[in-house]
């Protein structure tokens, strides 16, 4: 998830988080083909293949530059 503060506890992580970004993401995401389900993380294994892997990283790589340009980050 996204967050603004380090935190070591799973309580102050959720509390520091951004959750409107990472709801955000997984919106995103879907728009560029690849499923994630809002506040949870998605896995990743040896059973996805080269091509779906860099599905993936070209819908990270598109979805955040989207939400920067929507204004979800200060950059």
């Amino acid at each position: 998830m996204f967050s603004h503060r380090a935190s070591s506890l799973f309580r102050d992580k959720q509390a520091g988080s951004n959750f409107k970004a990472t709801i955000a993401l997984a919106y995103y995401m879907r728009k560029h083909g690849v499923y994630m389900p809002e506040l949870h993380s998605f896995l990743l294994s040896g059973a996805h293949s080269w091509a779906q892997l860099q599905t993936v990283v070209d819908a990270f790589d598109a979805s955040i530059s989207e939400m920067v340009s929507d204004g979800f980050f200060v950059v």
